[in-house]
C-alpha cells in the first residue's frame, strides 16, 4: 500500500503553534527573518522547547501581536486623571495673586475680576 498525498490545510490556519517557516510564509518572509524578529523583539510571542532552543509561535497570540504592530491604527486613549481643566497661565496668575492678598482686596479683585495692572484700563 503506497501512502496517500494528505490535502493540508492552509498555511497555519488549525496549528495551535507555528513553525518559523510557517510564520514566514504568512507574512512572506524568510524562516531567518522571523527567527530574527523573535531575537530583536522581545514583545514577539514565541515559545522555546527544550535543550535544543525549538521554536514555535503561538498563532492566536502572534495573529493579535500582528495586529498590534500595524501602522495606521487608530490608538486606543486610555483616560487620563485630572484635577480639573487646566487653567490658563493667565488665570493661575491671577489667582495666585488674588490669594496673597487682604481680604478686602479679595472681594474688590473677585467683583470686578480684574487684577492691580488692570485698573487704569
Amino acid at each position: 500500500m503506497s501512502a496517500q498525498p494528505q490535502d493540508s490545510p492552509p498555511v497555519g490556519s488549525l496549528a495551535l503553534y507555528l513553525t518559523a517557516e510557517e510564520l514566514g510564509q504568512i507574512l512572506r518572509v524568510s524562516a531567518k527573518t522571523v527567527y530574527r524578529m523573535a531575537k530583536t523583539d522581545p514583545s514577539m510571542p514565541m515559545l522555546q522547547l527544550g535543550r535544543l532552543g525549538t521554536v514555535r509561535f503561538p498563532r492566536e497570540r502572534l495573529l493579535e501581536w500582528l495586529r498590534d504592530q500595524e501602522q495606521g491604527r487608530p490608538r486606543i486613549r486610555r483616560p487620563v486623571l485630572s484635577l480639573g481643566k487646566p487653567a490658563s497661565t493667565q488665570e493661575a496668575a491671577g489667582a495666585a495673586i488674588i490669594a496673597t492678598q487682604p481680604a478686602g482686596i479679595q472681594g474688590h479683585h473677585a467683583r470686578t475680576g480684574r487684577l492691580h495692572g488692570d485698573d487704569a484700563a
